[in-house]
C-alpha cells in the first residue's frame, strides 16, 4: 500500500501543471443556492464515509478474525451487488 501511494504522490507531483489546478471560472466563489447545494451534498457524502468507516472500526473489536472477516464481507456484498444489477 505504501509503495502504491508513494507511487500516486510521486506521479502528482512530476506531472503538476499549476495553470490547471488554479484556474478558476468566473464566479466560481460566489455564495448562491448551487453553493449551498453543493456543500451539501458533499457534506452528505463525508458524513456516509465517515460514519461506514466508524461502523467498521466498531464492530471490528466483535467480529472473530476481523482482519480476515471484514474485507471479505466487504468483497462478498460489493460482488452480490453488482451481480444484482
Amino acid at each position: 500500500m505504501l509503495i502504491t501511494v508513494g507511487w500516486v504522490i510521486v506521479s502528482g507531483l512530476l506531472n503538476f501543471n499549476s495553470s490547471v489546478a488554479f484556474s478558476f471560472p468566473p464566479n466560481a466563489f460566489s455564495f448562491s443556492t448551487g453553493f449551498l447545494m453543493g456543500l451539501g451534498s458533499a457534506t452528505l457524502y463525508v458524513m456516509y464515509c465517515y460514519l461506514g468507516y466508524y461502523a467498521v472500526c466498531y464492530l471490528g473489536d466483535e467480529v472473530a478474525d476481523a482482519p480476515r472477516t471484514i474485507p471479505r464481507s466487504i468483497l462478498i456484498s460489493v460482488g452480490t451487488c453488482a451481480a444484482s444489477f
